[in-house]
């Protein structure tokens, strides 16, 4: 990606490289990523700077060394990123960096950091199955468990405690964080046995493949199955997706607001944004029947 023209003085961001894995943040592969990418170029096309995009590849030591050479790079932001490895070689570079949804690298506290918090609000959504009276409420979860899925799970934890009720391992499931792996998922569970009343999936990914596999099994949505998606990225469902809101762009363009400043600043204490994330309860939650019916 090239945004705008590099025209501003030494002192200020002039060329931003973004740093994410391999596809992450293609549209095809995650509407999340994407929209923050759509928020820094928004903010780098108000700055005058260029940006250029760099995918991950191993072998990272080497990823890393060819990009601390890229002539003229003011600075590095940091998309999506959890492995250790390629973290702490990016933060060896000596340029102005910041995470944006990514791990710090262990010990590091001192790299700018902006990302959005989940436990509050997912705690919110479960609670929401459970005041309808649901009590077999699944997990539907994605590998890798990064941090951002830890703190998912906790708030659907932490909602399932609250009512006194305990984590059932065999409501608890984890897929690779795509719809058609949620389907394939969604399929298997609807086939084995007792299904949940409701599901809470951790992305918006995961509640559309859930929702497509409900529905072409024979369940009426919200009436058979509740379902909640994380992310509220724009698609469209019918009934309408229940979904945490998280605001993609705006943690986009707070990284390089906060780029710009470390430009600008080079010895001043780390910064830090932690974005609220919002839950959102549409049309797919409803009371729960007793068993969805077969398919």
């Amino acid at each position: 990606l090239i945004s705008g023209a590099s025209r501003a003085p030494a002192a200020q961001l002039t060329t931003l490289a973004i740093v994410a894995p391999f596809g992450q943040a293609d549209v095809g592969a995650s509407l999340f990523y994407y929209r923050i990418l759509q928020g820094i170029q928004q903010a780098t096309q108000q700055t005058g700077a260029s940006v250029v995009f760099r995918k991950v590849a191993a072998p990272y030591k080497d990823f890393a060394a060819a990009l601390s050479q890229e002539r003229n790079l003011s600075a590095i932001l940091v998309l999506g990123l959890v492995d250790q490895k390629i973290l702490a070689a990016l933060s060896r570079i000596a340029l102005p960096l910041v995470l944006v949804d990514s791990s710090r690298p262990a010990g590091e506290r001192r790299l700018d950091y902006v990302c959005h918090s989940g436990e509050a609000s997912c705690f919110q959504a479960v609670t929401h199955l459970l005041q309808l009276g649901h009590r077999d409420v699944g997990l539907l979860n994605y590998v890798p468990f990064t941090p951002a899925a830890q703190e998912r799970q906790a708030g659907y934890a932490r909602a399932l405690a609250a009512h006194g009720l305990p984590m059932r391992r065999e409501h608890m499931f984890s897929v690779a964080c795509n719809s058609t792996a949620a389907y394939a998922a969604m399929r298997r569970i609807l086939n084995s046995g007792p299904v949940p009343t409701a599901l809470f999936c951790t992305s918006d990914e995961l509640a559309l493949g859930a929702l497509t596999a409900a529905k072409d099994h024979g369940l009426c949505i919200p009436r058979d199955l509740s379902v909640i998606g994380f992310g509220d990225l724009g698609h469209f469902t019918w009934p309408p997706l229940s979904s945490i809101r998280v605001p993609v762009e705006q943690m986009g363009s707070q990284a390089v607001e906060f780029l710009r400043r470390r430009v600008e600043q080079p010895a001043a204490p780390a910064q830090e944004r932690v974005f609220p994330t919002e839950y959102l309860p549409r049309a797919t939650c409803d009371f729960p029947r007793t068993q969805p019916k077969p398919g």
